[in-house]
């Protein structure tokens, strides 16, 4: 393949593009049914998936193509998407450290080709560090491929892009590709890449140079690259070498010539819709056939291990006819409350746009434990151009709604075109967690405590917002529902939700309030969201009734963690507060506040709190308050007058209080916080080793997870404690312990 393309001429290249400009659905299918090359493009940043060149194989020479994005993560995970046509799939890799690099290999080939092998491998990189690695992956998946004897196809070729070596490079034209097929390379972009749209832009040319294959025997079939032409059609040379010559050899070599004449003479422009859709019903006959055979143990294809190649040409061709046929249909299905119960509503709409009449004989689905259920024996012959529609009353008791999958509920209709019968499947377009979630913000509430003369009468009201998020590609059209505990009562607000393609996300206000009857326990609130009477997605976040006093007076800016979680809380308890930007650091009035708090991890920040850090001195001399919570590598330890060296804990080292009597832990409130310095609480607690001072909770080894620090007539706190994310779950000495830290300094 890249030998050829690389003999090409820019303006050759140009030329031949040119010409498939226009190539519609139905030409791109049956040119993957006549091919089965793969092609392997690993990549570590979405933006160097280069959908333009990936596009420019499939269409030419209808490659199947292969995305692998891998990402950090702490366990070996792969989550595989496929476009519509099944000619392009995404894996998104999730790989730990080095020492899983070795499983990542035949897991990986496992998930992604099915324990198969690509042919081709094109990528590029985006550091040096990529480069090397995913050089050494592909060249591993080509070893692999080359001693295992069982496997179909072999990795022959692998392509890098880059800028030195001039001999053997392969030219794209990569303004002209992503000019010629910007539209289906922004429709897969948003479907696989995680930020939606394409975002590269086009360079004039691309150039891949090959790696030097490692030595190693072919397998079966040679060098598919060897030649002046591409061969997409590479199965019967690869059965011709494993296949002694025998009688069901000429048959299986006869087979597989007439569908590969069969679907060339589909790929031929100038034929007619009906002409294709005849040429393709003799190349599924052919390939059905040959995937019979397989099923025979005794049988030489069985052994040849083509049985899997073999199905996927079926598929392929299938999914031709259903395109040549033009039957396009969909099974919507929703559930109703009526005064009777519940009650099940399918309704089956199809439409007919190809040559051929066709007749529906049976619409069928199949319920939990695989049982088949006739929704309508029908016998119906539909016209071209024609639409049939008809709705159908089900029960819902029948369906487990708790297993939509393949095996679980999955609607059906036999279609039949000139004597061939088509199963077209639809499964249940119901959604899933990995489609549609949903989350309350800030996902918790703490209340004052309710005055004598509260008794039932609703008090305290609280807002939350709602955040929906779904695929870009899909739409949603649902109801929200909110279940409230006794003591909560919710606001008025437009249960439905609607949210088409092209919208991943949308939050909405939701009011509460809270009377005296909701008591001082945890109480939960819960939400859903139904699409069609089904619950697709539900959350739940808790409300406390805790004391938490900072005094009105108290005037507070805040430096940003990376989570929120600072401004979530300051909001919950009520303190009037203003955000800083590095622009707030450099230029704003410090005199005009009371407290400074530097919110946990504002790495963001290090370089300008670095460059500020006279006027943080000034406004502590002063009077002023820092709170400084915890805080990773990197921190400007320089900055007080005191060093202050600050580390994330790997593991939770138990805390121990040394000044009991301070007034951080007794006002207002006392706080007993032997629960808050055990393991589990610390996790990701922040110790900090500070010369000087006062230290109050010590974390050992001269660090600590609390200390004061007295600059003149302010204060500077460090608390490495990880209270918000404790105070997130209402835990009492946490949210008790801000409270003292929030009021600490304040009028003395």
């Amino acid at each position: 393949m890249i030998k050829q393309i690389a003999k090409l001429s820019l303006l050759g290249l140009i030329i031949s593009l040119s010409s498939i400009a226009g190539a519609n659905t139905l030409d791109d299918k049956i040119r993957a049914a006549g091919s089965d090359i793969k092609v392997f493009c690993p990549a570590t940043d979405a933006k160097h998936i280069q959908w333009s060149v990936l596009l420019y194989l499939n269409q030419i020479y209808g490659a199947e193509i292969y995305v692998a994005l891998f990402q950090p993560s702490p366990n070996l995970i792969c989550r595989i998407e496929t476009s519509d046509d099944g000619q392009f799939h995404l894996a998104r890799i999730g790989m730990g450290g080095a020492d899983e690099q070795e499983l990542l290999i035949d897991s990986m080939i496992a998930c992604v080709f099915g324990a198969g092998f690509p042919d081709l491998a094109l990528f590029e990189a985006s550091s040096p560090d990529d480069s090397a690695w995913l050089s050494w992956l592909v060249k591993e998946v080509q070893k692999g491929s080359r001693t295992d004897t069982t496997a179909l196809s072999s990795l022959e070729e692998i392509y890098i892009r880059g800028e030195n070596g001039e001999s053997r490079a392969v030219l794209f034209n990569d303004a002209e590709l992503y000019q010629l097929y910007y539209a289906e390379a922004e429709a897969l972009s948003k479907k696989f890449a995680p930020n939606g749209p394409l975002n590269y832009k086009p360079e004039r040319i691309r150039r891949y140079y090959r790696i030097d294959s490692p030595s190693g025997a072919n397998v079966a079939g040679g060098n598919y690259l060897s030649g002046a032409e591409l061969d997409p059609f590479r199965l019967p040379g690869i059965l011709d070498e494993r296949m002694d010559e025998s009688p069901e050899k000429k048959n299986v070599m006869r087979r597989l010539e007439s569908y590969r004449s069969a679907v060339g003479d589909a790929a031929h422009p100038w034929l007619s819709r009906a002409e294709k859709l005849k040429s393709l019903i003799t190349a599924y006959a052919d390939i059905s056939r040959l995937v019979e055979m397989v099923r025979s143990e005794s049988s030489q294809l069985a052994q040849s291990g083509a049985g899997r190649q073999l199905k996927s040409f079926k598929e392929k061709v299938f999914h031709a006819i259903d395109e040549a046929v033009g039957i396009s249909w969909k099974g919507d299905f929703e559930i109703r409350q009526t005064p009777f119960g519940r009650v099940g509503k399918l309704s089956l709409d199809v439409e007919l746009t190809g040559p051929r009449e066709v007749e529906l004989s049976l619409f069928t689905y199949k319920a939990s434990g695989g049982v088949t259920v006739v929704v309508d024996s029908i016998s119906k012959t539909i016209q071209p151009h024609q639409r049939f529609y008809r709705e159908y009353p089900v029960n819902p008791d029948l369906i487990d709604f708790t297993e939509i999958s393949e095996d679980s509920l999955l609607f059906s209709i036999d279609a039949i075109v000139d004597g061939l019968t088509l199963n077209l499947s639809i499964p249940f377009s119901g959604y899933t967690d990995e489609d549609v979630a949903l989350r309350f913000l800030p996902g918790y509430t703490f209340l004052e405590p309710f005055t004598a003369d509260q008794y039932t009468a609703l008090a305290q009201p609280f807002d939350w917002q709602l955040l929906i998020t779904k695929p870009y590609a899909s739409e949603l059209d649902g109801q929200i529902k909110i279940e409230n505990p006794e003591g909560v009562v919710v606001g008025t607000f437009d249960e439905n939700v609607r949210m088409p393609e092209g919208i991943t996300s949308r939050y909405f206000d939701i009011h509460f309030a809270a009377g005296r009857s909701i008591g001082f326990d945890l109480r939960t609130i819960k939400a859903s969201l139904e699409v069609g009477g089904q619950t697709v997605a539900e959350t739940s976040s808790d409300v406390r009734v805790i004391r938490c006093d900072v005094p009105e007076t108290r005037d507070v800016a805040f430096v940003p963690d990376q989570d929120g979680r600072l401004e979530d809380f300051l909001r919950v308890a009520r303190v009037s507060f203003q955000p800083f930007t590095t622009r707030s650091l450099i230029r704003a009035e410090l005199a005009a506040y009371d407290l400074l708090i530097i919110g946990a991890e504002a790495s963001e920040y290090y370089s300008v709190l670095r460059s500020v850090n006279d006027r943080l001195h000034e406004f502590v001399r002063n009077g002023g308050d820092i709170l400084i919570l915890g805080q990773s590598f990197g921190w400007p330890h320089d900055i007080f007058e005191a060093p202050m060296y600050t580390s994330r804990t790997a593991a939770s080292t138990p805390g121990r209080v040394v000044a009991n009597s301070h007034p951080v832990l007794n006002q207002p409130f006392v706080i007993k916080p032997t629960r808050l310095l055990q393991g589990p609480a610390l996790v990701g607690a922040y110790p900090a080793i500070i010369n000087g001072g006062v230290e109050i909770v010590s974390a050992g080894e001269h660090s600590s997870y609390l200390k004061v620090l007295n600059i003149g007539e302010g204060h500077v706190v460090y608390c490495g404690l990880p209270l918000l994310e404790l105070a997130a779950k209402l835990d009492v000495e946490a949210i008790h312990l801000m409270s003292n830290l929030l009021n600490f300094g304040h009028g003395n």
